[in-house]
């Protein structure tokens, strides 16, 4: 059976599912007199997206402290829990991965159960979102997915052409919050600190980030060796942002082209707060379409940002600063980065590198 078959099927069994959840459990949210409500807010993350993560900061920041009324409660994967409690200083924070067992979810709703407000900005919600929201059985429900009578706060159609960082803006000016201060919230942690300290190379940094989540998204070597070739030709020095896994070939591709000391990937474990200091002692960024681009962005950090053609994903996701510089491929959607037009990469990488040096030369100050 090909493959585009095997996805078709899936598909249609992913809608049917999604339609016999919406028949059992897709009703109202509560609205009946009599019931009381906490005076807390829900947040569901757990899809576990950093990128997401970090646009929707802000909005952390800004209901504690303009709503400290509002108790905040989010859901997210094991591996969030430590941002969330320590970065953002949300206290209540429960885990649920994206396979989490039914039994575990229900525990969760009933200790959880009648909050005043349930946030899940998933764009089509599947049937554990939709079982899971009708058992929390909340006043309110906000959401992107305004197919659902669940959602009573619809904001997909009424932000649509918004980026994804703003998506939440007219459900807070409901609840009187002041919001014009949208810069990301980026925590930094004295561990991490120490941790980067101890190999961060001297001088001007450009950060280069080569692969996304999708292998559309993953730069091949013949243009990651180009760009780093490039940026050495300024006498720039380079640190790669790469996972783990991907560190092996990474240091082959610095062996192989005799980029010396002036490359060298990242060290230490992938945790987002030693992320968040790489990006942050970064003079520059140069990057694929990832969590770095809104890092970098949040950190104010000259970027270059590499997209493919998809218009959803490049209207919600887009670097969401002027200053920044973004290349996108004019093929159709299903392209890579790589198939980005070579003139104008370069070109626009060009000027690009002139910009960061002539500002390096001007400021001697580490970034730290």
């Amino acid at each position: 059976m090909s493959r585009y078959v095997i996805d078709a099927l899936k598909r249609r069994w992913d809608w049917l599912r999604r339609q016999v959840a919406i028949w059992v459990w897709d009703r109202p949210a509560q609205k009946q007199d009599g019931h009381s409500f906490s005076e807390r807010v829900v947040f569901i993350r757990w899809d576990a997206k950093l990128g997401d993560t970090i646009v929707l900061s802000w909005v952390f920041r800004e209901l504690q402290r303009q709503r400290p009324d509002l108790q905040i409660t989010v859901i997210t994967a094991e591996s969030f829990k430590e941002l969330f409690v320590q970065g953002y200083g949300i206290t209540s924070v429960y885990t649920a991965g994206k396979r989490h067992g039914w039994r575990s979810l229900l525990r969760i709703a009933r200790e959880l159960a009648r909050p005043e407000y349930v946030v899940h900005l998933s764009l089509k919600w599947r049937p554990r979102d939709i079982r899971f929201v009708r058992a929390l059985s909340p006043r309110h429900v906000v959401g992107l997915d305004d197919d659902l009578n669940l959602v009573d706060i619809k904001l997909g159609e009424l932000t649509r052409g918004r980026h994804f960082s703003e998506k939440l803006v007219p459900w807070l000016e409901q609840l009187g919050v002041d919001t014009s201060e949208r810069q990301y919230w980026i925590p930094r942690d004295a561990r991490a600190r120490e941790q980067v300290d101890a190999w961060w190379p001297k001088g001007f940094v450009i950060g280069l980030c080569p692969y996304g989540a999708s292998k559309k998204k993953h730069l091949n070597d013949d243009w990651i060796s180009r760009i780093v070739t490039a940026c050495l030709a300024d006498d720039l020095r380079i640190v790669f942002f790469v996972l783990p896994s991907q560190r092996p070939h990474i240091e082959y591709l610095i062996e192989f082209n005799g980029w010396g000391n002036d490359v060298v990937v990242n060290k230490g474990d992938s945790s987002q707060f030693i992320l968040f200091e790489q990006v942050a002692r970064s003079g520059a960024v140069v990057s694929v379409d990832t969590a770095i681009v809104h890092l970098a962005v949040g950190l104010e950090k000259p970027l270059l940002a590499i997209y493919n053609s998809e218009a959803a994903e490049f209207e919600n996701w887009h670097p969401n600063d002027p200053k920044a510089v973004v290349v996108r491929t004019e093929c159709a959607a299903s392209s890579t980065v790589n198939r980005v037009d070579e003139s104008e990469l370069f070109d626009r990488l060009r000027h690009w590198r002139e910009t960061i040096v002539s500002t390096s030369l001007s400021n001697d100050t580490p970034h730290q």
